[in-house]
């Protein structure tokens, strides 16, 4: 087995820090990410970890490059065979746990770079004053690099105060993070809930947005803000995962099912507070996916969407021939599976008991009025 191909490096003692870059088809880039990353001025010891994922540009000869170069500070896995492509991002995951010694967890992708040799420095100085905060954030530049210029910046928390660092409590801290992008480049965590987010990530191993729940599962104590910008997005590189999912209707559905479908887990994490993350957790995607549904581009999938709903709710009905079916929710989709029907319709909407014909209403009552049966069949139509 050759370097190129496994993990290189040695036991590294009293490593603080672990710095986890991952690369795919980066040669552009990589140069200045590791640049950024190698250059930190610090009074502790830290490590590089990178993971490429079978770049088939000239990525990996520049890892080898780098590896040369600092020895005792980079260590490698290069794949052979993509495994995102797979479907396997576990392993990935699994290398940077598996590998990392750092008692702090920071991260930098490689058509990103940090912007200040004193990023670790500040962010380790933080959380070790901060004892009971287990995640560090900061301002990210964007830069677009069609046009080469800065456009904005990510992460910048408005109730910001004259210090150079802010502690914000788990509520205020939690809501930022859910609507707001705070971006990866920006994060330090500590190892503790680095190993949380792995063992979240093997109950959903599908799931593809692992920076989202990097970010939720830190800030279970709060989180630690610190003024200044110190790294830079690219956004619109080519190929990158944004990039992709953009310009894909089909992508962009297939995250938010992903991510509403994620809302439950979230909320069963053990940490007082979660179960309102979650709650907001899944407003947000379902009204992401809403307007996504509802948009003009996608039209002709909203009606396959719909159409696939149907069917599979109708096949399910059949088993029930003898129940009262209750829809629940006078929306879209509702309206997508009655159609023109004549017969008579129950449906539970805006905490009301409905009895419908041709979508006017024949009765109604109050919903603690209605006596439910054992055998009622309640169909759930969200109101897209």
């Amino acid at each position: 087995m050759t370097k190129k191909n496994h993990v290189t490096g040695v036991s590294k003692p009293d490593v603080l820090v672990s710095v986890l870059l991952i690369s795919f088809n980066h040669e552009r880039y990589l140069r200045c990410a590791l640049d950024s990353v190698v250059m930190q001025d610090t009074n502790f010891k830290y490590e590089v970890l990178v993971h490429d994922d079978a770049s088939q540009d000239n990525s990996q000869s520049i890892i080898d490059e780098y590896e040369d170069k600092y020895p005792n500070l980079i260590i490698s896995l290069k794949r052979t065979e993509n495994v995102y492509s797979k479907g396997d991002r576990l392993s990935i995951w699994r290398f940077f746990v598996e590998q990392s010694q750092g008692e702090y967890i920071a991260f930098c992708e490689g058509d990103d770079y940090w912007s200040s040799k004193n990023k670790l420095k500040k962010q380790v100085s933080g959380l070790m004053n901060e004892l009971n905060c287990n995640i560090s954030f900061h301002p990210t530049i964007r830069l677009n690099v069609e046009t080469g210029s800065f456009c904005g910046s990510y992460g910048d928390y408005s109730d910001f105060d004259s210090n150079d660092t802010l502690f914000i409590p788990f509520v205020s801290a939690s809501n930022f993070f859910m609507t707001n992008t705070v971006h990866i480049s920006s994060i330090m965590i500590r190892r503790s809930s680095f190993l949380s987010f792995y063992h979240f990530f093997e109950k959903y191993p599908w799931l593809d947005a692992s920076d989202h729940f990097i970010k939720l599962i830190g800030v279970s104590a709060g989180a630690l803000y610190l003024r200044d910008a110190m790294s830079v997005y690219r956004e619109c590189v080519p190929g990158s995962w944004t990039s992709v999912r953009e310009s894909n209707i089909n992508l962009k559905v297939l995250h938010c099912i992903k991510m509403i479908s994620l809302s439950q887990g979230i909320s069963n994490l053990s940490v007082n507070g979660y179960s309102d993350i979650g709650r907001s957790h899944l407003l947000r995607y379902t009204l992401e996916l809403h307007s996504l549904l509802h948009s003009i581009s996608a039209l002709a999938y909203l009606n396959e969407f719909y159409s696939l709903i149907e069917n599979e709710i109708r096949k399910t009905l059949i088993l029930y021939p003898s129940h009262e079916i209750i829809y629940f929710g006078a929306g879209t989709i509702f309206d997508a599976l009655i159609g023109d029907d004549r017969n008579i319709i129950s449906v539970i909407d805006r905490g009301r008991f409905y009895k419908l014909k041709k979508r006017h209403v024949l009765s109604s009552c109050e919903l603690e009025e209605y006596s439910f049966k054992k055998n009622d069949v309640i169909v759930i139509t969200p109101i897209f």
